[in-house]
């Protein structure tokens, strides 16, 4: 018997999380974003919004498709980005 739930025809979810020199601090939330259970149907995008930390590196870690701004063109612009970048039909964004 299958226990996982059939994701046939369910909405796909695009979770945009923006960053900037948060390498030390976005791996906790990238975490917990895995750690749903939305498997295939989990786009997961970071938008490194011209960081010099290795911010984009970490993001790669968890499987992130990462979005780089050269130069910091602040939230609104960086979240502006993901949401482009999003092929969901739902987008979220774990906030600040």
């Amino acid at each position: 018997m299958d226990t996982e739930p059939s994701t046939a025809g369910a909405p796909r979810i695009s979770v945009v999380v923006c960053t900037l020199n948060g390498a030390t601090r976005i791996d906790k939330c990238l975490a917990a974003v895995r750690r749903q259970t939305l498997g295939e149907r989990l786009q997961l995008i970071v938008v490194d919004d011209g960081s010099t930390d290795n911010s984009a590196e970490v993001a790669t870690a968890y499987g992130a498709e990462v979005i780089r701004h050269a130069a910091n063109r602040g939230l609104a612009a960086a979240r502006n980005t993901g949401y482009r970048g999003g092929s969901g039909s739902h987008h979220r964004n774990p906030g600040r």
